[in-house]
Parts: structure tokens; sequence; C-alpha cells
């Protein structure tokens, strides 16, 4: 785990989130009030904020524990939280965030996109130095109508790996066919989304045409 810095002015790592650069039209959905689309102007600004600018130019900050989803272009947006992180975090577990939801069904599959800043460290002349940003992007899977979110590791040049075919496979226990695409090792990150869309249409799977490396 990480753990904080003594001095003081010192910074310490930090989860900082992809964010797009301005506002695009989009539309959300509050928590409150789950059966009212809204639409306005929208603008994520880290993973744990979402910024709406009504017709009068006024801006709105809301947390992913104020918003059940919201919709920029194609993209779709949902929160999840309660799992662990293992790049760039040590393990660290994410209370609560905006993700990007990629398919959805018997199994929702979620891509958390990350930025994780590298600490800063006094110099012998007592000036700051080191720091650096190192972008991060992890797939989550999750059950349809369960909470428990469970997420990909993935490594290597593959991005695929043990752990990342080790946490899917439990995922795939109706579909034989799919989990033994994983086991021989012809799904990875790239691929994914084909393979847990087929998963919920009941489609056969092109899975092994899709892979990219």
């Amino acid at each position: 785990m990480r753990t904080f810095l003594l001095f003081a002015g010192l910074l310490f790592p930090q989860l900082v989130w992809a964010q797009f650069n301005s506002f695009e039209p989009g539309s959300y959905v509050l928590v409150d009030n789950p059966t009212q689309r809204l639409e306005g102007d929208l603008k994520l600004r880290g993973c744990t904020e979402l910024l709406v600018k009504n017709a009068k130019g006024k801006t709105t900050r809301l947390s992913p524990e104020q918003v059940q989803s919201f919709r920029l272009g194609r993209q779709k947006f949902i929160t999840a939280g309660g799992f662990p992180v293992d790049k760039g975090l040590d393990g660290d577990t994410i209370p609560n965030a905006f993700v990007e939801q990629l398919d959805s069904g018997q199994v929702v599959l979620m891509r958390l996109h990350y930025i994780v800043d590298g600490p800063m460290m006094l110099g012998t002349n007592g000036s700051p130095m080191g720091g650096g940003s190192k972008s991060y992007t992890l797939h989550l899977l999750r059950r349809a109508g369960e909470s428990v979110i469970t997420p990909l590791p993935a490594s290597g040049l593959s991005n695929g790996g043990q752990k990342f075919r080790d946490a899917l496979i439990p995922y795939l226990t109706t579909r034989p066919d799919l989990a033994k695409l994983v086991t021989n090792k012809l799904v990875n990150t790239d691929n994914l989304l084909v393979m847990i869309r087929a998963l919920n249409t009941g489609q056969p799977c092109d899975c092994a045409i899709s892979y990219t490396h």
C-alpha cells in the first residue's frame, strides 16, 4: 500500500483520472430521480467528478454517488467501486468512480481509465524533483443483478496473462466454448468485448479472428 510522505508540501503518489478536455452535449440520470433523463453540456473531470453546464451557463459538479449513469456521444458511463487496482496503486481499493460500460446482459463489462502521478521528492537544493505520470486501463466484470466487481488484471505484450484468465473463467461457466478459448490463450483485452458480447447474446465467438497480436 502507498504511504504518505512526512514532509509538508511534498506530493505523494495519487490517482488522477482521465478526463474530457471540453464540454460536450450529453444526458444523465441522477440517483435520486432515476426515471428522468436530463440533458446538458457535460465534461468528465477526474473520473470522480462530472461537470454539467445548463443553458444559462451555470455549472454543477456531480459525484458518482449522485449520478446513476450518463452518456457522451456513443459512450455510456456508470458508477462502480469497491475493487482493488494493482497497476500503479499497489492494490488500493477504488471507493467509487465513473467507468465506461462496454456491454451488458448476463455480464456487465466495464472499462476504467486512470492516470497515476509519480511521487515528488526534495532535491539536495530543496527544490521538488521527480514526478511524472503514467496512464492505465483496467477492465472490470460484474454479473447482472450483483454488486461484486472483478478486475481483470492484464500484463505483458499479450494484454492478458494468467491472472487475467483466472479472473475471467468463473464468468464463463455457462459457455464452455468461450472458456476453452480463454484457457487456450486466445482471449485478451483486445478481443474481450467480442467474447463478452457473444456471452451476452448467446452467439458463437470469433475471438480468435479478432485477436490482433
